[in-house]
């Protein structure tokens, strides 16, 4: 596993094979840029059969735009890059092919790219005015976070097959959940009233119907960035505030 650390403009591994993880020395990132500026990490995702090779959008470490979607061989670039707006979340298509999705924070347009990946670097094959969002792929059908379901049975041709029920938040993360389902879950906090609340929907990949729901409620702001399914009835919410362990019945599988 890669993370990048943003007060050292660097990423490291951490080998977690032991029962102590093994932490490896830093690598600088690439600079990049206008003002050739140190980069830090948007998005990142590892590449299947490498433990060393990643794809990572950078952004400029001060002016905080992105410079462009690098694939890192133990943090040295490669030298095809896809020059920014670049994506920021990822999703491993056939083989060669990787998804991304640019959010429209700090990229000019959403848009969902279909993208190659080499021995030279990446290269853009689509770029598709979908809303964006993270991003998370099942058989031949791409969803996001921000509701749309975008087939992509045909990598190069995606077209949007549908969408899930519109959701209510800004603050919304998707996982596969396997058996044809998908979780989405979406975090608020009235600040009013001084609750927060996570809400998890169940969705159907098929016909993208609503099977099941629950929520949550906290007197601390729960907004979530990502959500991680661990098996079973069980999920991790990286929140503001730290990691949330939930269990819900309604995760396991049918």
């Amino acid at each position: 596993m890669w993370v990048g650390i943003d007060g050292e403009t660097a990423i490291r591994k951490l080998t977690l094979t032991g029962a102590v993880p093994t932490v490896g020395p830093l690598r600088t990132l690439p600079r990049g840029g206008p003002s050739n500026e140190p980069t830090q990490i948007v998005g990142m995702q590892a590449i299947p059969g490498s433990a060393d090779a990643v794809i990572a959008t950078l952004r400029g470490a001060t002016s905080q735009v992105r410079v462009g979607t690098y694939v890192l061989d133990d943090g040295s670039p490669r030298t095809d890059v896809l020059a920014a707006p670049s994506p920021s979340s990822f999703a491993l298509g056939p083989p060669g092919i990787i998804f991304g999705s640019a959010d429209g924070l700090d990229a000019p347009n959403s848009a969902i790219y279909t993208m190659t990946l080499s021995s030279g670097g990446l290269s853009t094959v689509k770029t598709t005015g979908f809303l964006g969002g993270g991003i998370r792929r099942d058989g031949g059908l791409l969803f996001s976070s921000a509701g749309e379901v975008i087939d992509v049975s045909s990598p190069a041709s995606p077209f949007k097959a549908g969408q899930l029920l519109p959701l209510q938040s800004l603050n919304t993360s998707i996982a596969v959940l396997g058996r044809r389902r998908l979780l989405v879950v979406q975090s608020d906090w009235h600040g009013q009233l001084g609750i927060g609340r996570i809400s998890l929907s169940v969705f159907e990949t098929s016909g993208f119907k609503e099977i099941a729901s629950g929520f949550l409620l906290f007197k601390v702001p729960p907004l979530v960035s990502e959500i991680f399914y661990l098996g079973g009835d069980a999920l991790v919410a990286l929140t503001a505030n730290g990691l949330v362990l939930i269990h819900a019945p309604f995760l396991l599988p049918p």
